[in-house]
Parts: C-alpha cells; sequence; structure tokens
C-alpha cells in the first residue's frame, strides 16, 4: 500500500482514468458528473489509501477497492446516462488490485463492478444493451490493465527476491518472524522483565525465601537477571561453586541439597534453563530455612515453571545481543570516519603548521613563539581524539569485564595526560548485565573528559565496588572542574536504580554513584552479550 502511493507508474493510472473520465463528459455534455464521479473516486484512493494501512492483513486494501468500485456502480444507479462517462474510473481499483500480484483479484473487482452498474442501469429505466455496449469495452481495458499490473508486480518481485542473497533472504524472514512474536511474548524482549514473570509464577507454586534467575552461557561468569529477597547475589558464583548450584551450572540437571551459607544450613534447590538446543545458559535458585527442604513436587513444579519461560528468556537475550551489537558496528562506524576524515585533516593541518614554524624560525619572524603554541594546542587536540576514538571501539565485553575496561582506560588517560591516576578495584564474582557495564563505563568517560579540560588538575582517584546487582563508583579530580550536580540528573542509569550525586568545590570535584539494579519497577535492562553460536 505505502508503495504504490508513490508509484509513478501507479501515478500514470490514475491520471490516465481522470483524463479519459474528463474527454467521455466532454463528449456526452456531462462535464460536471464526470469531474465530480472522478473527483470521488481519486479521493477515496488516496486519503482511503493512508487511512487502512493499521487494518490488519490485506482487510485494509481489499476494503479500499471494493468502496472504489461501488462508486463507480453508483454512478450509474444516480443516472443511467454516466454508465459511458465512469467507465474509465474502473482503470483505478483494477491497477491497484493487480499490484498486489493477483491477477484473479482485478477481474474479479471488475466484473463485479460492471455488473452492479448494469443492475444499476437497469433499476433505472435503462436498457441493458446500452449498458453493456457502453460499459463492457471500459471493463475489458480495466481487467487487462489489472492482469498487465500483477504480471508487472510479479516481475518486480522476483528481480527484488533474486537480488537478495540467501543470507538475506532467511535475515527478512526470521525479523518479521520476531516482530509477531514480540507482539505474542508478555515481557517483550527484556530479559529482566521475563526473568521476574518466571519468579512470578514460581513464587505461586514453590515457597522460598529466597530466588533468584542467574544467566550466562559456556564459560561466562554468571549474571543476576532478577533477584527476590535479597538485595544482592547472596551465593558463590556457581562457575566456582561446589555446592549444589555449581554442580547444576556444570551439569544442567535439577538438583535440591543443603548447603552452608553465611554459617547456616540453607536449604537450595537449583533448575537449569536450557535454550532449544539444549545447553544451559542460566539456572533458577531457590532458597529457604534448612528445616524445610525441597520435596520432589517442588523440584517438578519448579522444573516445569523454569521450561515454560526458558524459550522467553532464551529470545530477550538474543534480542539483546543483536542490539548490542549493532550498536557496537554504528561505534565502529562513527570511530572509523572519525579516524579517516576529521583526524587525518588535522594531522594534515600540522605538518602545515609545521613548516611554517620552520620558515619562521629561520626568517627570525616576531610571532614564531605563537604557531610553536598553536602546534601544541593541535597536538593535545589530536591526543584527545585519538582518546575519543578509542572510547567509540572499546566496549564492555564477555572476556573483559568492566574492570579491565576502566584499568586499561585510566592507564591510556595518564599516558597521554601525564595526569596521576589511581584506581581501587573490587569486583565479585557475579556481573553485572554488560548494558548497566557500559553505562558504568561511559559515566567515567564523561569525568576524565572534564578532568582533560579542566585546569590545574593533577590526580584522578577512582573507587570502583561491583557486588551484582549493586555497585558503586566514586570518582575525583583536583581540577577547575565544569561538571554541575545537576549534570548528570537525567542519565540512563538512573532509570536502573542508580543514585549520581555531583559534588563540585574550589578543591575539585567528586561524582559518586550508588547502583542497585532492579530498584524501580519499571527499569528497563539490556542483558549481557551473548557470544556467537557455532
Amino acid at each position: 500500500m505505502r508503495s504504490d502511493v508513490v508509484n509513478p507508474v501507479g501515478v500514470w493510472a490514475r491520471a490516465a482514468a481522470v483524463l479519459a473520465t474528463s474527454l467521455s463528459g466532454v463528449a456526452y455534455a456531462q462535464v460536471g458528473a464526470a469531474l465530480s464521479w472522478a473527483a470521488a473516486v481519486l479521493a477515496v484512493d488516496l486519503l482511503g489509501s493512508r487511512g487502512v494501512r493499521n487494518l490488519p492483513g490485506r482487510a485494509g486494501l481489499t476494503t479500499l477497492l471494493v468502496a472504489e468500485s461501488l462508486l463507480v456502480a453508483a454512478a450509474t444507479w444516480a443516472d443511467p446516462a454516466l454508465a459511458l462517462v465512469v467507465g474509465p474510473l474502473l482503470l483505478v481499483p483494477a491497477y491497484r488490485a493487480g499490484q498486489t500480484r493477483d491477477g484473479t483479484r482485478a477481474v474479479a473487482l471488475v466484473a463485479a463492478a460492471v455488473v452492479l452498474a448494469l443492475v444499476g442501469v437497469v433499476a433505472r429505466g435503462g436498457r441493458p444493451i446500452v449498458g453493456v455496449v457502453d460499459l463492457l469495452p471500459w471493463g475489458v481495458a480495466a481487467a487487462v490493465t489489472g492482469l498487465l499490473a500483477a504480471s508487472l508486480a510479479r516481475r518486480s518481485h522476483r528481480d527484488s527476491q533474486r537480488s537478495l542473497t540467501p543470507a538475506a533472504r532467511r535475515a527478512g524472514l526470521l525479523l518479521r518472524q520476531l516482530d509477531m512474536l514480540a507482539d505474542s511474548m508478555a515481557g517483550g524482549f527484556d530479559p529482566p522483565t521475563c526473568a521476574e514473570l518466571l519468579l512470578d509464577e514460581v513464587d505461586r507454586r514453590v515457597s522460598s525465601s529466597r530466588r533468584g534467575v542467574l544467566v550466562g552461557y559456556a564459560t561466562d561468569r554468571a549474571v543476576p537477571l532478577a533477584i527476590r529477597g535479597s538485595d544482592r547475589a547472596p551465593w558463590p558464583e556457581p562457575s566456582t561453586d561446589e555446592s549444589v548450584l555449581g554442580q547444576v551450572w556444570r551439569w544442567e540437571e535439577a538438583r535440591s541439597d543443603l548447603v552452608d551459607l553465611d554459617g547456616q544450613s540453607r536449604a537450595m534447590l537449583v533448575v537449569p534453563l536450557g535454550d532449544p538446543a539444549g545447553r544451559r545458559m542460566g539456572v533458577l535458585v531457590l532458597e529457604r530455612s534448612g528445616d524445610l527442604p525441597f520435596t520432589d513436587g517442588d523440584r517438578e513444579a519448579a522444573v516445569a515453571v523454569a521450561q515454560s519461560h526458558a524459550g522467553n528468556i532464551d529470545v530477550a537475550l538474543m534480542f539483546a545481543s543483536l542490539r548490542e551489537r549493532a550498536g557496537m558496528e554504528e561505534r565502529e562506524r562513527l570511530a572509523r570516519e572519525m579516524h579517516d576524515g576529521v583526524a587525518q585533516e588535522l594531522v594534515s593541518f600540522g605538518y602545515q603548521i609545521d613548516v611554517l614554524r620552520r620558515l619562521a624560525s629561520k626568517a627570525g619572524w616576531e610571532h614564531a613563539a605563537a604557531l610553536d603554541g598553536l602546534r601544541g594546542e593541535l597536538t593535545r587536540t589530536l591526543a584527545d581524539l585519538r582518546l575519543r576514538i578509542f572510547d567509540l571501539r572499546v566496549a564492555v565485553r564477555a572476556d573483559a569485564g568492566l574492570g579491565a575496561v576502566i584499568g586499561d582506560r585510566l592507564q591510556r588517560f595518564g599516558a597521554n595526560s601525564g595526569i596521576r591516576v589511581v584506581l581501587r578495584l573490587s569486583e565479585s564474582g557475579y556481573r553485572l548485565p554488560v548494558h548497566a557495564e557500559t553505562l558504568l563505563y561511559r559515566l567515567v568517560l564523561d569525568v576524565l573528559a572534564d578532568a582533560r579540560v579542566a585546569e590545574h588538575v593533577t590526580t584522578v582517584d577512582v573507587t570502583l565496588d561491583v557486588d551484582a546487582p549493586n555497585a558503586f563508583l566514586k570518582i575525583y579530580h583536583d581540577g577547575a572542574t565544569m561538571l554541575h550536580p545537576d549534570r548528570f540528573a537525567e542519565h540512563p542509569l538512573a532509570s536502573m536504580g542508580g543514585r549520581i550525586l555531583v559534588e563540585p568545590s574550589a578543591t575539585g570535584v567528586v561524582v559518586q554513584l550508588n547502583l542497585r539494579l532492579g530498584a524501580t519497577t519499571h527499569a528497563t535492562l539490556v542483558s549481557e552479550r551473548i557470544p556467537r553460536r557455532g
């Protein structure tokens, strides 16, 4: 529908129909009536094509075509003498029907319109034979137009399909299926929401004091996707734990047992979450007092719930991975354009300044020192630009967590600026979702950018404490800051449960973040990157 509105062939087809109707009106002294009915059909065609797009399937198009055909037939009901005048208007619905690649529909539509028009002629006292002679030629012409339009549309569709690689065709099909799937999933494509729905159902069937959903593929560190009954992940990291949690993480079979947590005996039930290939993508963890061990019935109920929700979580994680990969590719594109564009031009400009500096020095020009200062400023700008290009290309990855990325960035910052940097790092065995880690990293970059341009900076001090799903970040530098207290008031981390404080002073600035994922009920998170599967 959308493409036909702007299709130049469709425009010419409508124009030809209106022109033929107008000429017939002139020939038979029915100019006013001819133009009125032509305008009505044209208005329905143009305005209706925009108004029926939201109707499901082809219902909107069918409604539009029937309305146009009924208008042509209605003209003969109003005045049998108009049968010959309005006949050319049959070309409009016939051509549009043919654009759907369905020639049969076009012919059927024209035939129905002609029959209805003849009924109108007879009902108003006209002679059927005259109506047939007047309408039949235009009906045949409209049917042929519809068949030709259908043939051309099918050929164009085949050509467009041939131009697509098999991978592109497959991708298009999968994206359409993905769009339909998003409408059918209760939690959409938000992994934490899907995990919360799982916990909602398991709470109705199995009692527990603490429970959570941990996700991670292969050898990845676990990410707490949803936790209840605690403000942190209270269990040992499963990839290194020898308890029932670690056993299920490695062997992918539901188990329950008594474990010692914080000096207390606790009953723990762990159920694997599998993808369609049967590989573990995470676990459901339930915990309660050791006096109430989990029964076989509890385990069966938890397994049933996990199996019913695992597919939704798997799809949500894959969609989050695709969305994140698209963002990475866009950042890489921007970095490449900056490197090949403005960076190269600045380098060339620097060479030209160097030539002028040498000439000015030999000639004893009084402004030679100013050129030296200009060259130094350009060098600083280039160094800053290189760091920004590096920042675009660096992302938090499954094999390099937040602490490693921030540590590497601080090292580069100190080497390029000569400023002393200090990092205090503490990370638990669990990771934050990569989206949250990326936002934390970007917050660090914002403060480093301020330190880069601030005057009299000698030290940058960073403290990072990650205990998923919580995190604490504190950054301090002793320069004349340009950051205001409300600088990060609308930062994305704020909508995810983060509280950012900016405290500028005469001796520098302190930026502090306290993050508790899930502290807000409507926080939308993009989960960790999923490694490409073979």
